[in-house]
């Protein structure tokens, strides 16, 4: 579980700072277990790239939750967020850091 909240604390730098979590988002972690521990490290990563990388305003809409909890309740969300993030970026040439020799 502290592997976990690590992986979500690199996200953003106020969760850093605020390292423990709340009881809902500790309810939340414990239901979102076992989705949380099907992600591989190259899942993490896209996440830790997304979350910290600025998106063109003309790129439209992807959503990042502002604070841990609103993470913690949409993870999957994010996910979903991320992984169309890549997927633009590739259609655009836009290097992310993610991508292998």
């Amino acid at each position: 579980m502290q592997d976990l909240m690590n992986h979500i604390n690199e996200n953003n730098p106020s969760w850093k700072k605020r390292p423990h979590f709340t009881r809902a988002e500790m309810e939340t972690l414990q239901s979102s277990a076992a989705y949380l521990s099907s992600l591989n490290p190259a899942d993490w990563a896209l996440l830790k790239v997304y979350m910290w990388t600025r998106i063109p305003e003309e790129w439209g809409k992807f959503w990042k939750p502002t604070s841990r909890g609103k993470f913690m309740e949409q993870i999957s969300d994010v996910f979903s967020s991320a992984d169309k993030w890549k997927i633009r970026c590739k259609r655009e040439g836009v290097e992310t850091g993610l991508e292998t020799s």
